[in-house]
């Protein structure tokens, strides 16, 4: 059994990945011109705020910076660094993001960016769409139902289990992470995942 047990994860991957809605979101490959890590440029931004304490991830072609994520890409497939301090080393492919301790479905839905997966033991499931941004990164415990507002930023409360509405939550995305459309994949996907609660 055991020498088939790749092959079957394998296997379960690929149907759980065909019966998802939507399409998947192409890897965004860097232009020939950026070699290795030099310097970091952000060409986008996801900003997360709740109770007056607040924190960011930005992103360019090479890298995801914040003070909860530092991941570099090694390659065309390959990105490297932790997350919240933890270690991985991502496999990436059209619409997923692989590795121990993670597994992540990215499609786009209409006019949304969905969400689905696993990190660590903390179940994913978020949208981000033109108009709302709702879901959880925290297996249900907690939950956002935010809407856009007409300054950009996205707010509403956080709800939690076991307790009334929480306290206002505010996320706004900017530059590279508010194309929808065409997401810069993995890396906006990458830095909501690293600041959502």
């Amino acid at each position: 059994m055991e020498r088939y047990a790749p092959a079957l994860v394998a296997a379960l991957a690929t149907a759980c990945a065909a019966i998802l809605p939507g399409t998947p979101v192409e890897v965004s490959q860097p232009p020939a011109a950026v070699e290795g890590h030099g310097e970091f440029t952000s060409t986008g931004e996801v900003f997360y705020s709740i109770a007056g304490t607040g924190w960011s991830a930005a992103f360019d072609e090479t890298a995801v910076r914040g003070p909860l994520v530092n991941l570099v890409r090694q390659g065309p497939d390959r990105w490297a660094g932790d997350i919240a301090g933890q270690p991985y080393v991502f496999h990436v492919e059209a619409g997923h993001i692989r590795s121990i301790g993670m597994n992540l479905h990215v499609r786009r839905e209409g006019k949304a960016l969905v969400v689905r997966g696993l990190m660590g033991e903390r179940r994913i499931r978020f949208t981000v769409g033109p108009d709302t941004i709702t879901g959880s990164t925290t297996s249900g415990r907690c939950a956002l139902d935010l809407k856009h507002r007409p300054d950009g930023s996205y707010r509403g409360r956080l709800g939690c289990i076991g307790g009334l509405a929480g306290p206002t939550a505010e996320v706004r995305l900017e530059g590279a992470a508010a194309n929808l459309q065409e997401p810069t994949f993995p890396q906006a996907a990458l830095a909501l995942v690293s600041i959502l609660p």
